[in-house]
């Protein structure tokens, strides 16, 4: 199916805010839908590419950033462009450690999106409404995404009035800039790639 998510449209709020949401299409939830179960463990030495280059470009397009948060985003990128290593039957970026934990549901659809067992993640629950947005389908002062309107209709799982209710990947205890980056790329990653699949 003809449908991809771009950087542009799926927004962190800032450096020093981590939040954000990425957008679920509602085909990858239909319940008769299976999955390659290896598909987010498949993008994410992409993410991890993706990640180096964006921090490389927010740190020489940002002169303002927090010391302590320019300081970090140093040392992550001091070794150089991670690679993606094998260890214990998971993929680890070296010199940072970040892994690829993943969680699927019955039919292979990634639930969780992990970089530590008990930080870093991202998650979907249909029943939890942090993992459902209300968007305008008449534009607006939307921060979250910079949608079209007719992207807004094509993720609508429901519509009320001048609103799509949208479900998302929620964050959970993600409290570092790189980490979101990295996290945001890494779902986009598999969200465009299960929908190629379908």
């Amino acid at each position: 199916m003809a449908f991809q998510l771009t950087k542009d449209e799926i927004r962190i709020f800032g450096p020093s805010n981590t939040g954000f949401y990425v957008p679920i299409h509602p085909t990858l939830l239909e319940r008769s839908r299976s999955f390659d179960r290896t598909l987010a463990n498949r993008v994410f030495p992409q993410a991890a590419g993706e990640w180096y280059e964006d921090l490389q470009v927010l740190l020489a397009n940002t002169p303002a950033l927090e010391p302590d948060l320019r300081e970090f985003c140093n040392e992550l990128l001091r070794y150089g462009k991670p690679r993606v290593l094998a260890v214990d039957g998971r993929q680890e970026l070296e010199h940072i450690g970040w892994e690829d934990r993943v969680r699927m549901d019955r039919r292979g659809f990634a639930t969780t999106f992990a970089l530590s067992p008990s930080t870093n993640s991202l998650y979907f629950n249909e029943e939890d409404r942090n993992c459902k947005v209300a968007l305008s389908l008449t534009g607006g002062s939307e921060t979250r995404f910079n949608l079209s309107r007719e992207k807004v209709k094509s993720l609508a799982c429901e519509e009320h009035g001048d609103f799509a209710i949208v479900a998302t990947y929620a964050k959970h205890n993600v409290d570092t800039f790189p980490g979101a980056l990295f996290l945001r790329n890494w779902a986009m990653a598999y969200v465009n790639a299960a929908m190629e699949s379908v």
